[in-house]
């Protein structure tokens, strides 16, 4: 194993990480447009959370300079698009079952708060040490990602709360830290770096945030990673992916991960069951530049409809796969 250095360190090598040329996940206007027929719920759930009393307090009184406050306003749109995605899971029995499936999640349903029966359960862990990845060689990273976004069971969920009094608790969940090394594979969904002032020092930030995605994809044994990067007001997101590569063998959990419906019916039912199944099963091979990374353009929350496309664009990170991400973002 070569020497480890922090993610923070990764942008001297991101030449050598990543191919060339800047690549784009088109997105929605972030402005009404005549004739917009855009799914009104994202815009509905902005709108909620724009009353909210804590958002209304972060939007007048924080001073959104320090990681800190920051997180705050992190924090709401985060549980807001995992409310999202959990109510879309709760309503709809195909979009759980194809959210188990790909996370390999075998226990059986449970009845959530409003009656309804699940068996996937979005999680959010904190401050979660990733240990080494050689991504070249010569050269591992490791270091913290601020926010991971995974899936568990149901009944994994309602243990944890059993065994926590009302909140979860990571001795059922398996820790937040030695999952990443055990079962991170079938439970990651996304992942979100924090960082205060991003535009101010977009290059180094971003070398950060797609180090982190390269890991986690050697990490996962899977193509690809969405994460993203925010200062609690700009929001801007990748995928990051292991390149294509003429050389190709299977990885040793491809059973975990078939993803075969849309999660999302307002979007239309697609199905990527060829695409999901190739991906989920080979992992490539690459002697140069073995990575590559699309980004959105960055999304301010408190202009215009930018806070709906980043609900939506959280709530697709968590339901889909990172494969059909760009499709469905459009």
């Amino acid at each position: 194993m070569p020497d480890s250095r922090p993610f923070t360190e990764a942008r001297p090598f991101l030449q050598d990480l990543f191919e060339t040329g800047r690549q784009d996940i088109p997105i929605p206007a972030s402005r009404v447009q005549s004739g917009d027929d855009a799914p009104a719920r994202w815009d509905e759930a902005a709108a909620a959370l724009r009353q909210n009393v804590l958002w209304k307090s972060v939007e007048q009184h924080f001073v959104m300079g320090e990681e800190t406050s920051c997180r705050t306003a992190i924090d709401l749109v985060v549980l807001t698009a995992i409310d999202l995605a959990q109510s879309q899971m709760a309503h709809d029995g195909a979009v759980d079952d194809a959210v188990s499936t790909r996370h390999a999640l075998s226990d059986p349903k449970q009845t959530d708060s409003n009656g309804h029966q699940v068996g996937s359960w979005v999680v959010v862990h904190q401050e979660v040490e990733v240990p080494s990845q050689p991504l070249l060689p010569g050269l591992a990273l490791h270091g913290i990602l601020d926010y991971l976004i995974g899936v568990v069971s149901a009944k994994q969920a309602h243990d944890a709360f059993d065994a926590g009094d009302g909140f979860l608790r990571p001795a059922t969940l398996d820790g937040p830290l030695e999952p990443l090394e055990h079962v991170a594979g079938s439970t990651v969904a996304s992942i979100i770096e924090a960082k205060t002032g991003i535009q101010d020092d977009m290059a180094c930030y971003q070398a950060q945030a797609t180090a982190q995605g390269a890991a986690l994809c050697l990490l996962t044994e899977r193509t690809s990673i969405i994460n993203a990067l925010t200062d609690g007001v700009y929001w801007k997101f990748f995928r990051v992916s292991k390149t294509p590569d003429e050389v190709l063998r299977p990885t040793k959990s491809t059973r975990a991960r078939r993803a075969t419906t849309s999660a999302l019916p307002t979007e239309g039912r697609r199905t990527s069951q060829q695409l999901a199944t190739k991906a989920a099963g080979m992992t490539t091979i690459s002697e140069k530049k073995p990575f590559k990374v699309a980004s959105t353009r960055f999304l301010n929350i408190f202009k215009g409809r930018d806070l709906a496309l980043v609900l939506r664009l959280l709530t697709l990170s968590i339901l889909e796969t990172p494969e059909d991400f760009e499709k469905l973002a459009a």
